[in-house]
């Protein structure tokens, strides 16, 4: 009954979150942004490759922060709350590459002027 359970609680997750796109994303040559990194984060034992216990285990994690209250449940409240609790990180960490995309940007400019 609990890998039942487990096995549930992992596919609500994957379908709610969309998780396995992300975990299985390319860092993109070593350019981080969404989901660089996530490979080795779900990778633990860092041979290279996710076996499904460490597939599970990724899963459980999340599934545990989810259920804010730990009755076993999630909720719709609750993927609610985290969904809006991820779109507020995204937010944050969109402005901070727009920053740094603009720092660089200005470099640059700058580096034009002193050459022209």
């Amino acid at each position: 009954m609990l890998n039942k359970t487990l096995l549930v609680a992992s596919t609500l997750a994957v379908m709610s979150f969309g998780f396995t796109p992300a975990v299985f994303a390319d860092d993109h040559e070593g350019k981080k942004g969404p989901g660089a990194g996530h490979f080795e984060e779900v990778d633990t034992d860092g041979d290279g490759k996710i076996s499904k216990a460490e597939f599970l285990a990724s899963q459980e994690k999340h599934f545990v922060e989810i259920d804010a209250d730990g009755d076993g449940y999630v909720t719709k409240e609750e993927k609610q709350a985290k969904m809006e609790e991820m779109r507020e990180k995204f937010k944050e960490k969109r402005e901070e590459w727009k920053e740094k995309r603009g720092e660089r940007a200005d470099k640059r400019d700058e580096a034009t002027d002193v050459a022209e």
